[in-house]
């Protein structure tokens, strides 16, 4: 596994895991800070987004 292979990073939420949400920042914070994905293109998806009790896009996005 070499960083200079990888095209993009891809890192999914459970938005109908409330207690997941905090964890899931801190990953992610974590991996905004890596240097070595400064240049890799980073997608945030927000998962089970069907269930009811889901977050929407925005409310993850303002609490990631």
């Amino acid at each position: 596994w070499s960083i200079d292979r990888v095209g993009d990073c891809r890192f999914v939420v459970d938005g109908a895991d409330e207690k997941m949400i905090q964890p899931a920042k801190k990953e992610l914070q974590d991996l905004l800070n890596k240097k070595t994905l400064d240049q890799i293109p980073l997608l945030v998806l927000l998962n089970k987004c069907d269930l009811k009790e889901s977050k929407s896009a925005e409310e993850l996005a303002n609490e990631l």
